[in-house]
């Protein structure tokens, strides 16, 4: 089903904005979901967790790398977000995955 991307923006955006707390907007295309929106490695699971229940997607999660290269957290022993996806990197995602 083909779903309009406004759409699937529109509902992004209030799933981050509930998950983390802040201002519409801050959700530009460019925000960057930990050095700009202040997530972390916990918020990351949940916004994870509550995309693939809003859509009725999958988010492949076998390991953390491939978590990582969806959010970019960097497996390590902190398990830290290094380089974690901006909010247009999510928005593509979730249309790949809701048309395929």
């Amino acid at each position: 089903s083909n779903i309009d991307v406004y759409q699937i923006f529109e509902k992004i955006k209030y799933i981050i904005i509930e998950e983390l707390i802040v201002e519409e907007e801050q959700l530009t295309l460019q925000a960057n979901i930990a050095n700009d929106l202040g997530a972390d490695a916990l918020d990351v699971v949940e916004l994870q967790m509550k995309l693939e229940k809003e859509f009725d997607i999958k988010i492949p999660d076998d390991s953390l790398a491939e978590i990582g290269g969806f959010f970019g957290i960097s497996c390590s022993s902190s398990y830290t977000i290094s380089n974690a996806a901006s909010v247009g990197k999510i928005l593509h995602l979730v249309c790949e995955k809701t048309n395929s």
